[in-house]
């Protein structure tokens, strides 16, 4: 997820205009795709140089991923032409992965370079990493659902009225929100306002420090839209107009199975604290499946 302590970062960056050019109709689709699932709504494709020159001009894209080799107007020269009068990201791709054909790039004012074939997350990481880069959020405003927050100032903005965040209400807040969509667990929570590793028996004071932050970003605290519990894991944050995962219901299903037994789950051979195993999951990209209070992966 990325850390991401920008302007509801992700749901700025999904507005920006992306221009695809790539000959390659399938592959066009399959990059639309990548970026439609992560939210993405302002995408443009063209398979020609011709197409992506009058579409640069009149539309006026926020970045271009732009495909070197093309049948009419090689992905160079388009490159030299938008560098005359813009620099708004550009990530090239290439099926060559010749050191001479990414220099020419460079050179020519690419920001970075993608080798064909490539893994959709890396491409999906690679257009954010740039997008951040090219637009930041100078005023770290955040938009929830009922609220805005001022990570500046401490300040929350709640329909007509304005609250201040304590130190350690902002101190959990930005916890959340460098993992915004995202569970954070209660013992990285409890670690973030205590700064104790041994953070054991501190878990009251974080349900306070909860309950406080609620009545200051939500319209209605006791069903809250944008910090949301998951039942014995932690809590996560939702920033304005985001779907809620609806995998927290599934975790706190885990959480409740292995709250009903004595022993701890484990992973093949090897048995494991519950938040330990909660800390790893949450770092990993893995899909899991539960049998027998035993964890399968599944990748």
């Amino acid at each position: 997820m990325t850390t991401k302590l920008q302007e509801g970062v992700y749901a700025l960056m999904e507005q920006r205009s992306i221009l695809i050019v790539d000959d390659q109709k399938d592959l066009c689709e399959m990059i639309e795709t990548i970026f439609t699932n992560a939210g993405f709504t302002n995408l443009t494709i063209a398979n020609t140089g011709a197409q992506a020159l009058h579409l640069w001009s009149t539309l006026n894209p926020d970045m271009i991923i732009l495909d070197v080799m093309l049948p009419d107007i090689d992905g160079f020269t388009i490159l030299k032409d938008v560098r005359e009068s813009s620099r708004i990201p550009i990530l090239m791709l290439t099926a060559r992965g010749e050191a001479d054909s990414k220099f020419l790039g460079f050179e020519n004012g690419a920001d970075d370079y993608l080798t064909k074939p490539f893994l959709p997350k890396e491409l999906l990481l690679r257009v954010q990493a740039l997008m951040k880069r090219a637009y930041p959020n100078p005023n770290h405003i955040v938009h929830l659902a009922a609220s805005t927050v001022d990570l500046d100032c401490a300040k929350v903005q709640c329909g007509n009225k304005t609250f201040t965040l304590t130190s350690k209400e902002l101190l959990l807040f930005k916890k959340l929100y460098e993992n915004v969509g995202r569970i954070v667990t209660t013992g990285s929570l409890c670690q973030t306002i205590c700064g104790d590793y041994y953070w054991e028996g501190y878990e009251s004071t974080l349900v306070t420090h909860i309950r406080h932050l609620r009545q200051k970003i939500e319209a209605s605290p006791s069903t809250p839209q944008s910090l949301i519990t998951t039942k014995g894991i932690g809590y996560r944050l939702y920033l304005k107009g985001e779907k809620h995962d609806t995998n927290s219901k599934f975790f706190s299903q885990v959480y409740s199975l292995y709250a009903s037994h004595s022993c701890p789950f484990s992973i093949g051979k090897c048995s494991l604290n519950m938040s330990f195993f909660i800390d790893i999951l949450f770092r990993r990209s893995f899909q899991i499946t539960v049998s027998n209070r035993k964890i399968f992966f599944i990748n």
